[in-house]
């Protein structure tokens, strides 16, 4: 992720170099948002599976540790390892490619303070439930599975509803005119691929509900997003995953 930051950060300051390039440097700074969930969800399966194959789990628990201190271990190192993925791919942007480039900023800073900061809370709500599916499930290979699976269908769910959100409501008409022999505009028409009413309300909330919506909003660079309310969201899915998680892995059994 860190030569990933250091390739975007070259790439976007050359192509900046060229006159009229719309673009800035703080476009590309959480353009890796939604690699995360995807490393998030290869390094918890291997890592807890490695904790059942190698037998390291009951040891844990042989010597001593308690279930729920094991969990939220876990837990805990599974979102911070995740939080330093995605920093090291933003420290090559905000070391080098910010001061090159600080009087070409497009976004305020306190802009992207929040898009990192829910980016931040979306990635935490993805772990809990990751881990939640890694404490559960023993096989390490189908852990793998599993997880990466359920990323991917949240990843494509969440650019299938954003773009379905993004139709317009009317689109431009045009018509050919055999006189003049030139494609005409006549006006504005009802766009058929637009969602509204009691299904737009559905497909808002689950675009805000998913942790991979959000961090496709931040992707976008979605300043006008409710961070408050979306942070809420992410702050319930972690509540009830390591609820859950808590209760059913103090049940399972190990042997």
């Amino acid at each position: 992720m860190f030569g990933l930051g250091v390739e975007a950060t070259v790439s976007r300051y050359l192509q900046m170099q060229k006159p009229d390039f719309p673009y800035s440097m703080d476009d590309i700074l959480h353009s890796a948002s939604l690699f995360i969930p995807i490393t998030a969800a290869v390094f918890a399966a291997l890592y807890i599976g490695s904790e059942y194959s190698f037998g390291t789990l009951r040891n844990k628990l042989t010597v001593g540790c308690t279930r729920g201190a094991v969990y939220l271990s876990n837990l805990t190192v599974c979102t911070v390892s995740q939080l330093i993925v995605y920093l090291a791919y933003m420290v090559p942007i905000l070391a080098v490619g910010f001061p090159l480039t600080r009087d070409s900023l497009h976004t305020p800073a306190a802009d992207l303070v929040k898009l990192t900061l829910l980016a931040v809370a979306a990635i935490i709500a993805t772990c809990a439930v990751l881990l939640l599916m890694s404490m559960l499930i023993t096989s390490r290979s189908n852990a793998v599975v599993a997880e990466s699976v359920l990323i991917l269908v949240m990843l494509f769910a969440a650019g299938n509803i954003g773009s379905c959100l993004e139709e317009p409501e009317y689109s431009p008409d045009y018509d050919y005119n055999a006189e003049t022999g030139q494609i005409e505009y006549i006006g504005i028409m009802p766009n058929e691929y637009y969602i509204g009413g009691t299904k737009r309300v559905i497909f808002e909330f689950l675009y805000d509900l998913l942790p991979s919506g959000q961090l496709q909003r931040v992707n976008w660079q979605d300043v006008t997003a409710d961070y408050i309310g979306l942070a809420v969201y992410d702050l319930a899915i972690f509540a009830i995953a390591t609820t859950a998680g808590l209760v059913i892995f103090g049940r399972k059994d190990l042997k």
